[in-house]
């Protein structure tokens, strides 16, 4: 009886230890694929931040070509009011010149 419980121990404790040896496994297995993660997250913030930094510029530059485009159009529509009183000035001067003609 008491080499039977002996084996009882013995085979408790191989149990035991191998239980305890593949959990342990199991935990580094389950760090390893959380440090990976981690790095695939920090991998994915970064991108996101360059892509944010990327919308930003562009968004600087549409912002100018807006401006632009608005003081373009504010002299095309000056020249065009140039153009407007320069026609005017010239029929006044050819209508000065028939009557002096």
């Amino acid at each position: 009886q008491l080499c039977t419980i002996k084996q009882r121990k013995a085979s408790f404790y191989r149990v035991w230890t191998s239980k305890k040896r593949q959990m342990t496994n199991d935990v580094g297995r389950a760090i390893d694929e959380l440090t990976n993660v981690e790095a695939e997250l920090a991998k994915a913030e970064a991108e996101h931040a360059q892509l944010r930094q990327g919308l930003s510029e562009r968004e600087s530059q549409e912002n100018a070509l807006k401006q632009e485009l608005s003081q373009l159009e504010k002299d095309k529509n000056k020249h065009q009011a140039d153009i407007v009183e320069a026609k005017a000035k010239l029929d006044e001067i050819g209508e000065e010149r028939k009557r002096f003609c």
